[in-house]
């Protein structure tokens, strides 16, 4: 996939624009408040640990900087089923919800059908004295 990623983005890379990053969710190698939005599609199946994985999502997001999360949940049993859970780990939506309350993220809204990803969207609460 980082090669794809490099293909995909040569001209990017090559204007400085952009960068290819090797890294786990649980220890992202990029300075705190880097980024203004995070977006996770249906990757958070594999973290280890989703607490860890959310603090760290927290720690690079600039306060006020928002998150968008897509996945399905353990609700889903069809793709419960699918998928092998020595492999896949299918969280259950208020264990996202209270990983990223425990992070300082703030959810502000979120899909919950059973059979359909949920989309959540999520935002890094700013520091009392509003920065």
């Amino acid at each position: 996939m980082i090669k794809i990623a490099a293909q995909r983005n040569r001209p990017l890379i090559e204007a400085a624009r952009a960068d290819v990053v090797l890294a786990t969710v649980e220890s992202l190698p990029f300075a705190a408040e880097s980024f203004d939005k995070v977006l996770c599609v249906h990757v958070l199946y594999f973290w280890k640990d989703i607490d860890v994985s959310m603090r760290q999502i927290a720690r690079v997001l600039k306060p006020g900087g928002r998150l968008g999360l897509l996945f399905r949940t353990k609700a889903d049993l069809a793709a419960v089923a699918s998928f092998p859970p020595e492999i896949y780990r299918f969280p259950a939506l208020v264990e996202v919800t209270a990983a990223l309350e425990q992070a300082g993220l703030d959810v502000q809204a979120a899909t919950d059908s059973t059979n359909e990803p949920v989309l959540l969207l999520a935002e890094k609460r700013r520091a009392l004295n509003g920065t």
